[in-house]
């Protein structure tokens, strides 16, 4: 499917190319009902026109917008039969009530991510959609604004990644395996653990990508 980038910034309609995305199901320590859904979309790039109201005069600014899911949860009973594919038909459609303060705002209480263009602007509103294309990769679609006033517009082709971590003997192999096994089927993937001190990281693709 098409894949684009499209954000409104300043007043301009930019147009960038996708340079790398991810798309994980992540959880750390505490395996229970709820799973981390982590988009990452960046872009190549662009350097854009400004005017300094000081000096008079125009100047380029590099800028490389990014739009990312850093705090958007699901339950794990999303995923249908254990099945992977079933992630498309997850609906995300969050629309900020208002009723954040400014600290919340601050430290990003209730927003499921964020638009980076200049600097990061959480979202006002936000409608995510998944459509599973086939050998592991879906395709996920970011429509809504982000603050200040920085509508986008986000299509991108990506591969899914599952990524359970156990800092300090929180958790064991055996509690992390289960966990999996309870929400996927480890037969449609290829799997691969790492240790460091008393941390556990486990990660697996779906065998579709091989």
């Amino acid at each position: 499917m098409e894949e684009y980038f499209s954000v409104r910034f300043e007043g301009k309609q930019i147009e960038l190319a996708i340079e790398s995305s991810e798309l994980k199901l992540v959880q750390a320590d505490s395996f229970e009902k709820e799973i981390g859904l982590y988009i990452s979309i960046e872009t190549k790039g662009i350097d854009i026109d400004n005017w300094d109201e000081v000096d008079q005069e125009s100047y380029q600014h590099h800028i490389k917008p990014r739009i990312y899911t850093e705090w958007l949860d699901i339950s794990t009973e999303l995923i249908k039969n254990r099945d992977f594919r079933s992630l498309e038909t997850v609906k995300i459609d969050f629309a900020d009530s208002g009723e954040l303060n400014d600290i919340e705002r601050l430290i990003w209480a209730e927003a499921p991510g964020a638009l980076y263009v200049d600097n990061h602007g959480v979202f006002e509103n936000v409608k995510i959609d998944f459509k599973y294309l086939g050998q592991g990769i879906f395709n996920v679609t970011l429509k809504g604004n982000a603050e200040i006033e920085t509508p986008f517009d986000v299509s991108a082709n990506v591969p899914l990644e599952v990524e359970l971590k156990a800092y300090d003997k929180s958790a064991t192999q055996e509690d992390i395996t289960t966990f999996f096994s309870r929400i996927l089927k480890p037969e449609e993937f290829n799997c691969n653990w790492r240790y460091r001190d008393d941390d556990i990281f486990f990660t697996a693709t779906p065998r579709e990508l091989q």
